[in-house]
């Protein structure tokens, strides 16, 4: 997958190993509201993330729930070839579609 362009792409949000207390919707919130954009694709970037559990999935579940909820729709950019593959056999390859052709 090619990274994303900065003109294509205005909301990028990193899927770090979180921190006590941080809250991935929190900080998606954040990053939509300083965008002042029109409703447009958010990437989640998930290379910095450990391997497919619940509880990744339970915040990347959320974290679209936020999105959607505000006009917006999440991409996955850069997840490991597990979870993708997780994503396909429970059937939420189309609510949690990749970033890329």
């Amino acid at each position: 997958m090619e990274r994303p362009e900065q003109d294509a792409v205005p909301v990028f949000i990193r899927l770090d190993a979180a921190a006590p207390g941080d809250d991935p919707c929190e900080r998606l919130r954040e990053a939509l509201r300083e965008s002042d954009a029109a409703p447009r694709e958010v990437v989640c970037d998930l290379g910095g993330s450990a391997g497919p559990n619940m509880a990744t999935l339970e915040i990347l579940l959320r974290m679209q729930l936020t999105a959607r909820r505000l006009g917006h729709e999440i991409r996955l950019y850069r997840p490991n070839a597990e979870l993708v593959q997780l994503l396909e056999m429970i059937g939420l390859s189309d609510t949690l579609p990749l970033y890329g052709p």
